[in-house]
């Protein structure tokens, strides 16, 4: 065989995985999108509309794998690992919010658990403005709750003690979650001090109107 010969069949071999490639590129830029759009659905209770968007991801992804059956080296590419990761974080988030609970990745169709446990280190951020949003209604006991459940996750990923080669990036995002977390019992602390200080300035004012009344 000619070298000729031998570059056009390599050539088309790579004119394969270019199209695969754009056709993934687009598939996971719209499960990231979708992604987003859940978990603000979801912070406002609209939970239909995150079920659909979730569904939505779900189909797209599947396409994903389907796009890449000639060519699983891009399976573990990084755009298709940032969509599961995505992807992650909206379905447990809807879980944990909806159910209060948890899901495997093979419950929610993630089959790279690197992705997983990457989203779920990344919910420890959406819990933090679930339990603020709980903080400014009024529902510290709901918030408290929630700062559990923060807690919760966090002590389970620090068990994961591997190297950065086996779990890129990881260790960097139990820091930001640690941080988050100490953040939010803070925020949660000043709450109850504040209400309390509220009050007892309600309780004066009460005592002070009614030895004016009685003056």
């Amino acid at each position: 065989m000619s070298l000729e010969s031998i570059i056009d069949e390599v050539r088309g071999k790579f004119d394969k995985r270019d199209e695969a490639r754009e056709r993934v590129f687009e598939l996971t830029r719209t499960a990231v999108r979708l992604s987003a759009s859940a978990i603000k659905a979801i912070h406002r209770s609209e939970f239909d509309l995150a079920e659909e968007n979730i569904l939505k991801i779900k189909e797209a992804l599947s396409d994903v794998v389907d796009s890449l059956n000639d060519v699983p080296e891009l399976l573990h590419s990084g755009m298709v690992n940032s969509a599961y990761q995505e992807y992650s974080e909206a379905a447990l988030l809807m879980l944990l919010t909806k159910e209060g609970k948890y899901a495997s990745p093979e419950e929610i169709s993630v089959p790279f658990v690197d992705a997983y446990v990457l989203g779920l280190a990344d919910l420890i951020g959406e819990l933090r403005r679930s339990a603020l949003d709980s903080v400014c209604e009024g529902n510290v006991e709901q918030a408290v709750n929630i700062l559990g459940r923060m807690d919760e996750v966090l002590s389970n990923l620090i068990t994961l003690d591997y190297p950065e080669a086996i779990i890129p990036g990881l260790r960097h995002k139990c820091d930001v979650a640690r941080s988050l977390v100490e953040k939010t019992r803070g925020d949660i602390a000043n709450s109850v001090s504040n209400q309390k200080l509220i009050e007892e300035i309600r309780k004066l004012n009460e005592k002070l109107t009614n030895t004016t009344q009685e003056d």
